[in-house]
């Protein structure tokens, strides 16, 4: 594995270009849908339909998205250290806190129905505390594992 990182001229998506302004555009777009959306989960928070698809991970989801979209303006910035590291924590953080709270509620449905097969008690670690609770270590993994791998690359001069 690499351990060292040679210096380069920084080459990015200015905020004026057609390109940067897109990104721009269709950042603030999701923001404002993930924001929507997120309205709609709180409006009908006692939904049944809402309430059967695990309400808290949706709203890990949903902000994981709206993290990853606001990642977007740092990359369409001017770049400096600070900033891209900063960005690519955000981004690692962002997809794991989408798609951990997808695979621990796959996991879940699978296991109540494998139990469903064999006994007639609720499966162990199925309640909404102990998903959020796996959910949190899973993300906490992920950015120990992110700042510890940052801090082992060193900047070649």
């Amino acid at each position: 594995t690499r351990t060292t990182c040679n210096e380069m001229k920084p080459v990015y998506v200015d905020p004026k270009t057609p390109m940067g302004a897109t990104l721009t555009v269709l950042a603030t777009v999701g923001i404002g849908l993930s924001v929507a959306v997120c309205i709609v989960f709180l409006k009908n928070n006692q939904h049944p339909l809402i309430k059967a698809s695990s309400r808290e991970l949706s709203y890990c989801m949903l902000a994981g998205i709206s993290l990853s979209f606001v990642a977007l303006f740092a990359l369409v910035a001017n770049p400096s250290r600070t900033l891209c590291f900063m960005c690519e924590v955000a981004i690692v953080v962002a997809f794991t806190m989408v798609y951990t709270p997808l695979a621990i509620k796959t996991i879940r449905i699978w296991r109540i129905f494998e139990a469903g097969r064999s006994m007639t008690k609720k499966p162990r670690c199925v309640s909404c505390s102990s998903q959020m609770m796996l959910c949190s270590i899973f993300i906490a993994a992920q950015v120990t594992t992110l700042l510890y791998t940052c801090s082992q690359v060193t900047i070649a001069g």
